[in-house]
């Protein structure tokens, strides 16, 4: 009896604990199902099976409501489903006329298939034929499934296809022979009347010709006898007792559906009634067609009204989650609506503004949309967050590249190399920078000065007070003659820090030597492209020179640095190639020098393919 009830007050405890455990929502049904169908979607979203995982986080969320997680995760895999570039419904003119279309379509086949009914139940002889027919045609395929099950038969079915395709190309040389022939005889003709202009090239010709039908009649010979052998194998399978039966049988059907066709024909409105059918086929044909596009039409644009739903939903409970303003601003963008687009991504980088990519991803934002001066801001931004880091300058520098700005993108290149070889250059490049704008603010100054003294239609009084204005500006900034001195005196402070010898540049550190190598590469490369990219009208031969010769210096130090780096000799070729361009009567000299680079290119380049080769196979063995 004491066990008996201490056994029921252990169970009691237990089933209060489990309750109380309930009403905190943990161990409720409908909690644990949302668990179960989010932890599903997740799997699903891991996969990029987003559709799924749509699925699955609408389940979890209907089950539990305040799941809160799963508005931003479904938000995202809806925003991954969707497709930018299909229009919605309201603005597709496509997807409109499609359904214009298909109740059309409907009611012709509605038309056709009353006619149809119509002719059956009038010739109910023709009805059961019809049956008789599709009940052969079933007939027919169980017994070619049944062949498929006989050794062998693949091997037979693979000699009449190989077969097949051995005649098509007999077929296809004998067409070329016999136009091969009627051109020699064209020739001959002519040849005759005197009218060739050259009897060699005619000649040559003709013989060539005359080569070319020998060497087809051999191979029509070759053809034949690989015909001839498969022959034999088709013929030794066609001797199975089995396949002959099965053929027999099927060969039955076939005659028998014959006959119903032809049995089809006698019937008066059979010509109306194929008619009906092939255009019903026809019809049904392009209804599914604008079908499957209405769908994905209507699919998509209910993934993006999901998707801005549930991450607007998510955003409410958590406002400060970058992840959820940056989905956001993405699904904008992906959308098209560069105005809201725009104003998440400002926010994100509100919120984190102290956060590289937050700069990048708005800047290529606006480079994807052709707001350059804004993207470059973002990168300059960017780089004031940290200007002492050399690997900073490099998205700024593709940017620059990008847009074509060569001379600013050399400059940063030039810039990154001084950081990487000296961080303590950046306080002279800094100062060169600021004397740099003065010495532009300058010249914006004296242009206007320039402008008012020409323009008479302004006022004396006016125009004198303008030019005190700008005049005063002037003298603030202070002399352009000592600016310009400042600014010699820089450079060729920085000149003497960067421009290292070659035995300065060999007593590096081994890892700085390879990072040094990839700058000096890189400003190589956008020498080249500075060359390569600008037509003659626009770079006097002088100038391509120039560019060139400094093109070589970078890749020749990235040589030096790295012997082993290929790349710089493949761009060494390339710029031979712009030197022909300054210097036309040089070509030849040009020339070799271009392949002896390109061979040096292909060497390196077999090395180190072969060395990486090697290093797999000792990962590979030495993982069994």
């Amino acid at each position: 009896m004491k066990k008996l009830l201490a056994t029921l007050l252990v169970l009691s405890v237990a089933l209060l604990f489990i309750w109380n455990f309930s009403a905190c929502g943990k161990l409720k049904p409908s909690n644990l199902k949302a668990n179960n169908h989010f932890k599903k979607g997740n799997n699903y979203y891991t996969k990029e099976q987003y559709k799924n995982a749509v699925e699955e986080y609408e389940m979890a969320l209907e089950a539990n409501p305040d799941l809160k997680i799963a508005y931003f995760y479904l938000g995202t895999a809806s925003s991954a489903s969707y497709k930018p570039g299909i229009l919605p419904p309201e603005q597709n003119e496509d997807y409109k006329q499609k359904i214009r279309e298909n109740e059309e379509l409907k009611m012709k086949i509605s038309a056709n298939d009353e006619y149809i009914k119509g002719f059956r139940e009038a010739n109910p002889d023709f009805a059961a034929r019809l049956q008789e027919n599709k009940d052969l045609d079933k007939n027919i395929g169980q017994i070619e499934n049944e062949m498929g099950r006989i050794p062998g038969y693949d091997d037979y079915r693979t000699k009449i296809s190989e077969n097949d395709e051995l005649k098509r190309r007999i077929a296809a040389g004998e067409d070329f022979i016999k136009k091969l022939r009627e051109d020699i005889a064209a020739r001959e003709a002519a040849a005759e009347e005197g009218k060739n202009a050259s009897f060699e090239t005619e000649g040559e010709v003709l013989t060539n010709a005359q080569g070319e039908i020998a060497r087809i009649d051999r191979e029509k010979e070759r053809l034949l006898q690989d015909i001839e052998i498969n022959q034999r194998g088709i013929v030794e399978f066609e001797k199975n007792e089995e396949f002959i039966t099965l053929s027999r049988s099927k060969q039955e059907y076939k005659d028998k559906i014959k006959q119903n066709k032809e049995f089809f024909t006698s019937f008066d409105g059979y010509a109306e009634y194929r008619k009906k059918v092939e255009e019903n086929d026809q019809y049904s044909k392009i209804l599914r067609g604008n079908e499957n596009y209405i769908q994905r039409v209507e699919e998509n644009e209910a993934y993006r009204k999901k998707a801005v739903d549930y991450l607007q939903k998510a955003r409410d409970f958590d406002p400060d989650n970058e992840k959820i303003v940056l989905a956001l601003s993405e699904l904008y963008d992906k959308m098209g609506n560069f105005e809201e687009a725009e104003k998440y991504y400002l926010e994100m980088l509100e919120q984190a503004p102290e956060n590289p990519r937050a700069y990048y991803t708005l800047a290529e934002f606006y480079k994807k949309n052709g707001q350059f001066e804004k993207a470059g801001d973002m990168y300059e931004k960017r780089l004031a967050l940290n200007p002492e880091d050399p690997e900073a300058y490099l998205f700024y520098i593709n940017f620059l590249q990008d847009v074509r700005k060569w001379d600013e993108a050399v400059k940063y290149h030039n810039v990154r190399i001084g950081l990487i070889i000296d961080p303590g250059i950046l306080e002279i490049q800094q100062e060169l920078g600021r004397v740099e704008q003065d010495l532009e603010k300058i010249s914006r100054l004296e242009q206007y000065i320039e402008n008012v003294n020409k323009n008479r239609s302004i006022p004396a009084d006016q125009k004198k007070q303008l030019l005190d204005e700008k005049e005063q500006e002037l003298s603030e900034i202070g002399s352009k003659e000592d600016l310009a001195a400042d600014r010699e005196a820089k450079l060729n402070q920085i000149t003497e820090k960067i421009d290292l010898s070659t035995e300065e540049l060999e007593t590096l550190p081994e890892e700085k030597k390879k990072v040094l190598a990839d700058a000096y590469y890189r400003l190589g490369v956008v020498l080249w492209n500075k060359s390569y990219q600008t037509p003659s009208d626009l770079m006097g031969p002088k100038e391509r020179l120039q560019v060139c010769d400094e093109g070589f210096s970078a890749l020749e130090k990235a040589t030096i640095l790295n012997p082993e780096f290929p790349d710089p000799w493949a761009y060494m070729k390339l710029l031979y190639l712009q030197k022909i361009i300054a210097e036309p009567l040089k070509r030849e000299t040009y020339v070799k020098k271009g392949d002896e680079a390109g061979a040096k290119f292909t060497e390196l380049r077999k090395k180190m393919l072969a060395s990486e080769a090697y290093l797999r196979e000792l990962e590979e063995s030495s993982e069994e």
